[in-house]
């Protein structure tokens, strides 16, 4: 093939002819695959030779929109659709899962735990019981909320002095049956002199060595309980020893205002303003949830 003397004068097998340029023409191979190809009538025929399905059955299954916060999945038809996750687990437009609320329940942890993936910090629900041995029952749980073992005694004047003090932060007391177990101990001197121990909850003495007012070298300890029975209202009781001689027992119903912090102290008071007449050892709170 040639015009004007420029082009081919042979071609090898399995090529084809095409212009190179103006006038001129150049071989290139084609397989016979490819020829079965370029043979073809129509799209369909096409697709037939390439084994896909119909020209008809081709569709766009996925869109490139999808709305904030949702995912594909494939539909009964089996089209991929945008659908927000819900039930047991959501998921934000930046790809984090979250386990919603009461999702997780006792017949889905099957098997034990490994100590290692419980969280060491945090609080429990108020719901929240355990089992009374192997019985029916369930009870409560009981926490330690502060444990104070700075010994502090009176000073050498006859002014009430606080020895240990707690503040139970605000609301701690936020429904009715919550409640707290406080206990305290110390010693006194070895004298016959007028001591005064009080154990107060809030603004009020709940507590005091009423019976032994000289205690003489003996080691003391007051216990108080106090449960919410309504919106800034309290039950209280409690008593005390010094040595094996025991105090009054005492029950009171009091008003301090539960959403604000509640001082539970301990105070002491030299009748005669001896240094250490009485000191205060050590105090635990316990919470009653």
């Amino acid at each position: 093939v040639g015009k004007g003397g420029t082009g081919l004068t042979t071609i090898a097998a399995d090529n084809l002819i095409y212009a190179s340029g103006l006038d001129t023409y150049a071989a290139a191979p084609i397989t016979t695959y490819g020829r079965s190809l370029i043979d073809d009538a129509d799209a369909a025929t096409a697709l037939t030779t390439l084994g896909a399905a119909a020209a008809a059955d081709v569709t766009i299954k996925v869109s490139s929109a999808l709305a904030s916060g949702e995912i594909f999945v494939g539909n009964a038809t089996g089209e991929a659709t945008g659908v927000a996750m819900s039930g047991d687990i959501t998921i934000s437009n930046t790809g984090v899962t979250t386990i919603g609320g009461t999702k997780v329940t006792n017949d889905m942890l099957t098997g034990s735990i490994a100590f290692t993936k419980l969280a060491t910090t945090g609080s429990l629900g108020a719901a929240v019981t355990h089992k009374m041995g192997t019985g029916t029952g369930e009870g409560k749980p009981i926490g330690l909320a502060n444990v104070n073992l700075t010994s502090a005694g009176t000073a050498a004047d006859t002014a009430e002095h606080e020895l240990i003090t707690y503040a139970l932060p605000a609301d701690s007391l936020s429904a009715n049956g919550k409640g707290i177990r406080v206990k305290i101990w110390g010693t006194t001197a070895n004298n016959a002199n007028v001591k005064t121990i009080k154990l107060y909850f809030g603004s009020t003495a709940h507590v005091s060595n009423d019976v032994t007012a000289s205690p003489d070298n003996v080691h003391w300890e007051f216990e108080m309980m106090v449960f919410r029975t309504g919106s800034n209202a309290q039950d209280a009781t409690g008593y005390g020893t010094l040595g094996s001689v025991l105090q009054s027992t005492k029950f009171a119903a009091y008003t301090e205002t539960d959403t604000v912090a509640i001082t539970i102290k301990v105070t002491g008071q030299s009748g005669t303003g001896t240094l250490n007449d009485i000191v205060a050892e050590g105090m635990i709170v316990e919470f009653i949830n």
